[in-house]
């Protein structure tokens, strides 16, 4: 197991991949509005660029890539945790864990004293992640009738 940063020849596979996970692990039925994958469609221009990164996670024996992360400059020194992802055959080994301390420990080289996770309160799995790498809810706010947006925050040292 390998976390490398992300290559354009990794494109095609990255958008199945994450595409695949959003389509099996969300309840249809429960969506506000259809995935929105704007910023998959050039992940090198959307995420590779100044203080962004995307990285991938792949199994080093078989060459495949089964997981992802990105860091996204907000504002000043803050910046967001996006498109976190581990394909359900590679789920609950600590792959997660891997890729949110990789991207922490590329957060502070980059000079970020803080980053943020916002997501729904259905990313179940994204919200225990967080929390248990040292992130603290920073707000929610109902977006619907039993639906919130989560904004988890970590401050860097």
């Amino acid at each position: 197991m390998i976390i490398r940063d992300f290559k354009k020849e990794d494109q095609s596979i990255v958008l199945a991949l994450i595409k695949s996970i959003n389509e099996k692990s969300f309840d249809k039925a429960k969506r506000l509005r259809p995935f929105r994958y704007e910023d998959l469609e050039d992940i090198y221009m959307s995420y590779c660029q100044g203080r962004d990164t995307f990285a991938v996670i792949e199994d080093h024996d078989e060459l495949e890539i089964f997981g992802t992360i990105a860091l996204k400059e907000d504002f000043g020194d803050v910046a967001l945790v996006r498109r976190c992802f581990v394909s359900k055959n590679y789920q609950k080994r600590g792959y997660g864990m891997r890729l949110m301390s990789h991207i922490l420990g590329v957060a502070r080289k980059k000079g970020f004293k803080s980053i943020e996770l916002r997501c729904t309160d259905d990313m179940l799995a994204m919200v225990s992640l967080a929390l248990k790498v040292g992130f603290s809810e920073k707000k929610s706010f109902e977006i619907a009738v039993n639906r919130s947006v989560l904004i988890l925050q970590k401050k860097l040292a």
